[in-house]
């Protein structure tokens, strides 16, 4: 653990503490000298007292060494509870120590790399010397000459080195007094720290005790609210679910009825097979472009329209209803198709009777005009539907405008009227402006008149 080093450290001084014995000082006086005295008295020498005095020796130092074995291991497992610093601020501690730890690296790497720095640049001017050297010996100069110019470069070498390592020297030894600084605040904030844990320890014990007995009646009372939030919870939600079923019932008979109408029930019975819609041909659409019944931008209107219905069908069908609604939109997608291949149906057959009934009225127009050019007259009245509109067949040989003007006659000397042409939607027609007749005397205008154009 991050912690162990500090608390061996405590354990370690805390023993030293209970196991610090001071020093005896011991007075000058005159020694028991034994040899002078067995010198004296050789002749009276005992070995029974020199061997108690040896055996007693030895179990002093016997002695002495198993108490102090017995001291240290005692210290060894003086029992140590990490709880007792949990509540120093080890974070803070470990910050700081780590802190000191960082800029004591950086400040070695910084003068590592002086070292190397400086070390580098004498290895350049070494080179560089060596090859000067070099160069002056392979010239022609004569020996006394070579030796003044090597000397001059190695004079030269030695003088930048040493400005160099002066340089460089002023900044290691700052490196190394920043190292000594650092190194000493790190041992006094270890002892700071580490005596200011002890001193804490007890307080901090007793506020953790307090805090304990607060958070234990703070859990009681949470837990209480717990349980009665809990059971109003589960009331309301029991409720909300009862609600929510009764919305979900009358959301679905809103949204997704049950179609109960007999002649709906049968509209939602008649099934039609779903067709790709067969499209009418370009030639159809040309005729019914050409003759004005249905423009080629209208046909296109209404089946890009149709296909948007479809699309909206189709999406409506993703709906999971259940009841009438689904086959509703079932039932409107099979019938879009069916009105859309009705329309496509209709277009082609309407081509055909159209191009026919032009072809049959071209006949009768090549009839008119070989009995216009047969008469010599400029046109017939086909139909007189009234004064102001009179349908007319004209020589298609002429270019008549709006507001030509022409005679009507029913036989070479019975002039009937005058007439004014006009056009609409591209169809001529005339109106009747004039007459010889007036009163009872006035003649009406018949089919098959004759129409001569005035010339202006």
């Amino acid at each position: 653990m991050d912690n162990d080093g500090k608390v061996k450290d405590l354990v370690s001084k805390s023993k030293n503490a209970f196991l610090d014995w001071k020093n005896l000082e011991v007075g000058s006086r005159e020694l028991y000298d034994l040899e002078v005295e067995f010198a004296a008295s050789k002749k009276n020498r005992n070995y029974v007292v020199m061997i108690t005095l040896l055996v007693f020796l030895i179990a002093v130092v016997g002695t002495a060494y198993a108490v102090t074995r017995y001291i240290q291991e005692a210290g060894k497992v003086v029992p140590v509870q990490i709880k007792d610093f949990e509540d120093v601020n080890l974070k803070d501690i470990l910050d700081v120590a780590k802190k000191y730890e960082q800029n004591l690296r950086k400040t070695r790497a910084d003068q590592e790399n002086l070292k190397l720095s400086m070390n580098e640049e004498i290895d350049n001017l070494n080179s560089k010397a060596e090859r000067d050297v070099s160069i002056v010996m392979a010239s022609g100069e004569s020996e006394n000459m070579k030796k003044l110019r090597v000397a001059a470069i190695y004079k030269k070498r030695n003088s930048d080195s040493a400005i160099i390592k002066s340089e460089y020297g002023e900044k290691i030894a700052a490196k190394e007094e920043e190292i000594k600084e650092i190194e000493k605040a790190m041992a006094s904030y270890d002892a700071a720290v580490l005596d200011k844990a002890r001193k804490q320890d007890e307080i901090l014990n007793n506020q953790r005790r307090m805090a304990e007995l607060q958070q234990q009646e703070l859990i009681n009372s949470y837990e209480e609210r717990i349980r009665s939030i809990t059971a109003n919870f589960e009331a309301e939600n029991a409720s909300v679910k009862r609600d929510s079923a009764r919305l979900a019932s009358v959301l679905k008979n809103k949204l997704d009825p049950v179609f109960k109408e007999e002649n709906i029930k049968k509209i939602l019975s008649d099934k039609k097979t779903k067709t790709v819609p067969a499209l009418a041909d370009q030639t159809s659409v040309a005729i019914l472009d050409k003759d004005k019944a249905a423009s080629a931008g209208e046909i296109d209107s209404i089946r890009g329209e149709s296909e948007k219905v479809i699309v909206l069908l189709d999406q409506l069908a993703k709906v999971p209803y259940q009841n009438s609604v689904a086959d509703a939109v079932k039932r409107l997608n099979e019938k879009e198709l069916f009105i859309r291949n009705g329309y496509e149906s209709v277009w082609n057959k309407s081509a055909q009777k159209i191009d026919e009934k032009n072809r049959y009225i071209e006949n009768f127009s090549n009839a008119f005009d070989y009995y216009i050019q047969a008469s010599g007259v400029s046109g017939y009245v086909i139909d007189p539907v009234s004064s102001d509109e009179i349908i007319v067949f004209m020589n298609r040989i002429l270019e008549i405008k709006t507001g030509d003007k022409a005679y009507v006659f029913r036989n070479d000397n019975e002039p009937i009227g005058e007439i004014e042409f006009y056009y609409t939607d591209d169809r001529l027609f005339a109106r009747e402006t004039g007459s010889p007749q007036q009163g009872a005397d006035k003649k009406q205008i018949r089919p098959f008149d004759r129409i001569l154009v005035i010339i202006r």
